[in-house]
């Protein structure tokens, strides 16, 4: 099976070849803004959040930047945003910051100057309430800059609204890396409050470059427990190649890390309720944050079904086939 699709875009060459994932699949070129290609199921698997380039072997730059191409579950949605909009004090399309001036636009990304006088809990923007879900996927893309901590940029997910609208208050899941030793190292933390505890901890496979394009992506999911599997991709010229990847369980038993960071005497318990996504960074400067997206599962689940009455509900041995008809509740397409 094959599916049909067309890239819009600038400068396409009839020698220009689209590439899912650092595939090249059959293409046609239409003009110099598009291109169709042709492809292969095999390249769409469920979950995939591919890598989706043109390569034109005679431009100065033969592979363009990146786009993602999602392949949603049924009953998935997904919010995107490349912030290309004018530069900007305020990200604007939705995004709520919890302090004043933490992130502006420049350049089609996201900067964030120094704030020294708020606490991690306060750099972080977030989505309006009508994204709102319990089972999610967060991503984000972020480039390396000068200055930077050696805290990076986090995700969130299920944040709590009656945290991020009080002072000194946050409670989210955080999915976050940090290059405080070498290669570096992404972390899975809850945080209620000012508590914080580092619950999973990975090393990176590589060491981490420095200007190189990197992603986060943070699948959480369930409420007990709360499942939640961590991924950093770096982008490998045309493909996004996992540098450190995980998961773990977030229940009433959950321990901290062993040598970890923790703020606490005790585990924080589960956030088993719905809340926003977003984003954040440390205090300093931070690294330049781009490509934003949230996939959400709000399908409801299937009713259990029921049967009241057959018709026919009896007839002879050795009849011929027949219809059989059910009468119940609770059925659906695909029963």
């Amino acid at each position: 099976f094959f599916t049909y699709g067309s890239l819009t875009g600038d400068n396409f060459t009839t020698n220009s070849v689209v590439q899912i994932g650092g595939i090249a699949v059959s293409t046609t070129y239409v003009s110099e803004q598009q291109l169709s290609a042709v492809v292969d199921s095999d390249l769409l698997a469920i979950g995939l959040r591919s890598a989706v380039t043109v390569r034109t072997p005679e431009a100065d730059n033969p592979v363009t930047a990146p786009q993602t191409l999602f392949i949603l579950e049924q009953g998935e949605q997904v919010y995107f945003d490349n912030f290309n909009r004018p530069n900007s004090p305020n990200l604007g399309n939705g995004w709520t910051e919890k302090a004043e001036e933490v992130f502006n636009l420049v350049n089609g990304t996201v900067s964030g100057g120094s704030t020294p006088v708020q606490g991690f809990n306060h750099v972080i923007t977030y989505r309006p309430a009508p994204e709102d879900a319990l089972n999610v996927e967060v991503g984000m893309e972020f480039v390396r800059t000068p200055g930077a901590s050696s805290l990076y940029p986090q995700v969130h997910a299920r944040v709590q609204r009656d945290t991020v609208s009080e002072p000194g208050w946050l409670s989210s899941y955080t999915l976050f890396f940090d290059s405080y030793s070498s290669p570096g190292q992404m972390h899975i933390t809850p945080i209620d409050n000012w508590e914080e505890f580092y619950i999973a901890t990975w090393d990176l496979t590589e060491a981490f470059m420095e200007g190189e394009r990197y992603r986060l992506r943070f699948i959480v999911s369930g409420t007990d427990p709360v499942q939640m599997i961590g991924y950093m991709e770096r982008l490998n010229v045309d493909y996004w190649q996992v540098v450190a990847s995980g998961t773990v369980l977030h229940d009433e038993n959950s321990q901290p890390v062993q040598g970890g960071f923790c703020n606490s005497t005790g585990m924080i318990p589960p956030i088993t309720l719905s809340g926003s996504t977003g984003f954040a960074k440390w205090r300093d400067p931070s690294d330049n944050y781009d490509n934003f997206y949230t996939i959400t599962t709000n399908a409801q689940p299937n009713p259990v079904p029921a049967i009241t009455t057959l018709s026919p509900n009896s007839l002879p041995e050795g009849s011929p086939g027949f219809t059989l008809v059910l009468n119940g509740s609770g059925f659906v397409p695909g029963a």
